[in-house]
């Protein structure tokens, strides 16, 4: 009989060890789901990024707890870029990029100056910050015709018309004006040439009057 108050000695204190070891797992639980349970507030958001790019506007934020400043690692968060008239397209879903509470994603977006408004569900909060998108700088695509070489066309000497030597017309010289005599002249042109007939007239006249004189000079010794 002796044997058996000893051996529910053993099984006493192995039986208190267990429980005082389950108890300590309970308290640590209950300690650390304390913090957890403790959050409160409305949401603090950090927009670290809003880079306009090729698909449009490329967010990434940060939400905390406002009460701790413990992020929000839980949270339902969407992004939307609203125009000047309040309109928009439907807003986009953040993916959880890390366990600091991190949010990320693209919202389609055409050039202009638009408002990023991020949503946060839980803890609640709103948020907005101007985004201005650039037009875009027009871009030539290279061209993919592969390159030619055009081939190397041999010089060709031009050919040389001889200069044509412009026909000399031959000059006729005039010859110089003759002097015609008035006599002559008269008698081109059907004139009486006087020079001439008072030329022959006069010694004509003479003989003929010597003529008469003699004549008569006869008669008057006949009759005489």
């Amino acid at each position: 009989m002796s044997a058996w108050p000893g051996r529910w000695r053993v099984v006493s204190v192995g039986s208190a060890l267990g429980a005082l070891v389950g108890l300590a797992g309970i308290v640590v639980g209950i300690v650390g789901a304390a913090p957890a349970q403790a959050h409160g507030g409305t949401a603090v958001v950090t927009v670290e990024q809003a880079a306009p790019g090729p698909g449009g506007v490329d967010v990434r934020v940060q939400v905390q707890w406002s009460d701790d400043g413990h992020a929000a690692t839980e949270s339902t968060v969407t992004g939307l870029l609203v125009a000047r008239d309040g309109t928009g397209p439907t807003p986009v879903v953040l993916r959880a990029t890390d366990d600091q509470g991190r949010y990320a994603g693209v919202l389609p977006a055409t050039p202009g100056t638009w408002t990023l408004r991020v949503t946060v569900v839980r803890p609640p909060g709103v948020f907005e910050q101007p985004v201005e998108v650039p037009t875009p700088a027009s871009t030539t695509p290279a061209s993919t015709t592969p390159a030619t070489t055009p081939a190397t066309t041999p010089a060709t000497t031009p050919a040389t018309t001889p200069a044509t030597t412009p026909a000399t017309t031959p000059t006729t010289t005039a010859p110089a004006a003759t002097t015609t005599p008035p006599e002559r002249t008269a008698r081109r042109a059907g004139g009486v040439p006087w020079r001439r007939i008072l030329s022959i007239g006069v010694p004509l006249g003479v003989v003929m009057g010597g003529a008469t004189v003699v004549i008569v000079g006869r008669r008057r010794n006949r009759t005489g």
